[in-house]
């Protein structure tokens, strides 16, 4: 086994691995994940976001099988990580060891203390129990939101006085990154996102997107919807960005352009949809018709809990 740092997204190879290993990962839920490609992979090497320094892959001779992304956040650390199910099960505990310990290593390497959020997928998943064992004490466990699925018609809202709703443009952008932002700034989990890295995600998703307009016909809601074939093969729909400027929120816009979301994937003929609320606001979709299904969680702990053995360490040349 040996860790493999500071990869640039630069062979062709690796990148293909690394989308069939994050595909091989989801074990759990696999009618609400879609298939990530090798174009999406390479696209995140050339974002803005993205910095060789917090990633590093793990090898078994020379089969990709685990990786790790250790970053800083806005207000929190965060670590996130992707082992191959299939491997056998003493092997994957190694594998998730070696690959706390370099997040352990690069936290202090950049002179990072304190507390460490590791995202763990779904409550009670594979990879939670597999975390589990692995870490010690202190920790706690937190459920940051909830995976929603839609079960039916819920209620329709209409679209408060003073403004309009209608299907999103690409010179609607600029505006749109900064209610993104402003709205979600909030939150530790938020990245700023910038124009070209949404207009990615838009193109490269097939993105179904709406906005609302103030009187003055600037942009100040957001919303989108993707469907897609999940890994189990069949077609699934998400709702996914939700944003209204904070200086419009509280007028009902979030509630009209979640119906606008909603009413758009019924008539394209899409039954299987889910969204992930942000915890506390799963009230306000079960009035749309969804249901809570799976809770997301998060394991908080501090770096200096963190594993420290570290299998054979290699530089990317």
């Amino acid at each position: 086994m040996r860790i493999v740092e500071r990869y640039d997204g630069s062979d062709h190879g690796i990148n293909e691995a690394v989308a069939e290993l994050l595909n091989a990962s989801v074990i759990d839920e696999r009618w609400s994940y879609r298939r990530i490609d090798i174009d999406e992979v390479e696209s995140w090497f050339r974002s803005s976001w993205f910095d060789p320094e917090e990633l590093a892959l793990c090898f078994v001779d020379r089969r990709l099988v685990g990786l790790v992304w250790a970053w800083q956040a806005l207000r929190s650390n965060s670590v996130s990580l992707s082992v191959d199910p299939s491997l056998p099960k003493d092997l994957r505990r190694r594998i998730v060891e070696a690959l706390l310990a370099w997040a352990r290593l690069s936290f202090e390497r950049r002179g990072v203390r304190g507390s460490v959020d590791i995202r763990c997928g779904t409550w009670f998943s594979y990879l939670h129990r597999e975390i589990v064992e692995v870490l010690e004490s202190p920790r706690i466990e937190i459920s940051w939101g909830t995976m929603m699925v839609y079960r039916g018609s819920g209620a329709k809202h209409g679209i408060p006085p003073g403004y309009s709703v209608r299907r999103g443009e690409l010179s609607d952008l600029p505006r749109i990154v900064e209610v993104l932002n402003a709205a979600f700034s909030k939150y530790e989990w938020w990245y700023p996102i910038e124009v070209e890295e949404l207009r990615r995600r838009i193109e490269k998703g097939g993105m179904i997107y709406y906005v609302a307009l103030d009187s003055e016909g600037n942009v100040v809601g957001y919303v989108d919807v993707r469907v897609y074939e999940a890994l189990d093969g069949d077609r699934t729909a998400t709702v996914g960005l939700l944003a209204v400027d904070p200086k419009h929120q509280g007028k009902g816009l979030g509630k009209a352009l979640m119906s606008v979301a909603v009413e758009e994937l019924l008539k394209l003929g899409v039954r299987r949809v889910y969204l992930d609320s942000v915890e506390g606001l799963e009230k306000l979709y079960r009035k749309f018709g969804f249901v809570e299904h799976r809770k997301w969680i998060v394991i908080r702990t501090f770096v200096s809990a963190l594993p420290q053995a570290i299998p054979c360490l290699e530089r990317w040349r």
